[in-house]
């Protein structure tokens, strides 16, 4: 085995590994959406909390396109 093809092994781990991590990221990322929601409603959707709508919006946005989509 050449230094190469044992890179490309260790990457092929690694990138099963982090790929078979993602639908845990996207359960946990919409817990967390929705607890934004509910406190975004509480607060009459304060303007230090709005931004946070936006950082939820781009984050799925990466998800759908990045492990959904494929």
């Amino acid at each position: 085995m050449t230094p190469k093809g044992a890179q490309r092994v260790l990457d092929y781990r690694v990138f099963k590994h982090n790929f078979g991590r993602f639908p845990n990221y996207i359960t946990k990322m919409q817990e967390k959406y929705e607890e934004y929601r509910i406190l975004a409603k509480e607060t009459h959707n304060h303007p230090s909390i709005r931004g946070a709508g936006q950082y939820f919006k781009a984050q799925f946005k990466k998800l759908v396109i990045f492990f959904i989509k494929r």
